[in-house]
């Protein structure tokens, strides 16, 4: 009777735990595997003070700290001692050594930051599989005919008179030059936002993503080279070659037969030996190339293109280095990690 009793408790137990991790431990960035672990074997309370401690997916992960990690070798520490009760009492004490571990493992993991939710799941705020819910990836990526066109007739109002402002700003000295540079990138990188939601391709992206047929880093990365293609386009349009070059200056020195280029409104390309421009200035960063790659940023993501301006590492990095014997350091979120020259993850 008594280890039915036991049976039955334990089978409650993972039973609830389950329905902690799936209901609410998948909202937030502890996910459903570690709230069940710790939930399993504390008896919920540890697994609740842990979820309740846990940021929503939708928002940054926990960031690690020194903290954690000693709270993670106490853990261990007192494991161990109950993994050493359990031989001197011949299995009648120390029952709380898987506990100390699971403990110390998710506190290990969190000091090092990589207690991150990449597949959330909201039950009681509509559902989704994306890092965001569907209501706010609708509201990021796709607007509703009426919204859009007023918006962009509000913008467009106000882009030419945004950089009007800012230049006389620079003009009284209220601005740097650095400063104007800035800010008339911003402003031309959101009037090229609102021509590009105008075009054909964009529509399409954006039934393809409706429909899931994309997924949402995939919708993001074809948008983005969707807005290369238009600011290019634009470019060659709107001027001759000869006409840009008048307009952009030389940074730095030839490096692998190249040298970077800067636009006056601030867009980074690069120019061979003979003065032809190679690559449009069309980014909002740009390093030397270094090993046929060159490190650039757009919309406040890294990536990599060859000497043609392919890109041939996608713009996904929130912070990135040149390459250096084939290996670059980059970060997504929070996590750090290396690449060789084909995006691929070097573990050295």
């Amino acid at each position: 009777m008594e280890t039915e009793i036991i049976i039955i408790a334990i089978a409650v137990t993972l039973l609830i735990s389950w329905a902690i991790a799936q209901f609410f431990g998948r909202s937030k960035h502890i996910g459903f595997g570690w709230t069940f672990a710790i939930s399993a074997t504390t008896m919920f309370i540890g697994g609740i003070i842990a979820l309740m401690a846990s940021p929503s997916a939708k928002g940054e992960p926990t960031e690690g700290t020194k903290a954690h990690k000693i709270f993670a070798i106490i853990f261990f520490v007192f494991g161990i001692l109950n993994v050493i009760q359990i031989f001197i009492s011949k299995g009648q004490m120390g029952y709380l050594a898987p506990t100390f571990f699971i403990l110390g493992l998710y506190l290990l993991e969190l000091s090092n930051s990589r207690i991150l939710n990449d597949n959330p799941k909201y039950y009681f705020q509509g559902t989704s599989n994306f890092t965001f819910n569907k209501k706010e990836e609708q509201t990021r990526h796709i607007n509703t005919k009426e919204t859009t066109m007023d918006v962009q007739h509000s913008e467009e109002l106000n882009f030419q008179k945004q950089k009007e402002n800012l230049k006389n700003l620079r003009e009284k000295g209220l601005l740097s030059e650095k400063e104007l540079q800035e800010k008339n990138l911003k402003v031309t990188n959101q009037e090229l936002t609102v021509e590009l939601q105008k075009t054909e391709e964009y529509q399409q992206l954006s039934e393809l993503y409706k429909a899931k047929v994309l997924e949402s880093r995939e919708f993001e990365e074809k948008v983005e080279n969707l807005k290369l293609i238009l600011k290019e386009a634009k470019s060659k349009n709107s001027q001759t070659t000869q006409e840009y070059q008048s307009k952009y200056n030389i940074i730095g020195e030839f490096v692998e037969g190249f040298a970077m280029v800067w636009d006056e409104e601030g867009n980074y390309g690069f120019i061979d030996y003979e003065d032809n421009l190679i690559i449009t200035p069309r980014f909002e960063f740009a390093e030397e190339f270094c090993e046929g790659l060159a490190l650039v940023r757009l919309n406040d993501k890294f990536g990599y293109i060859d000497t043609k301006g392919n890109i041939t590492i996608s713009l996904v990095y929130d912070d990135a280095s040149s390459f250096k014997n084939g290996i670059a350091n980059v970060r997504i979120g929070k996590e750090k990690f290396k690449i060789d020259k084909n995006g691929f993850k070097r573990n050295i």
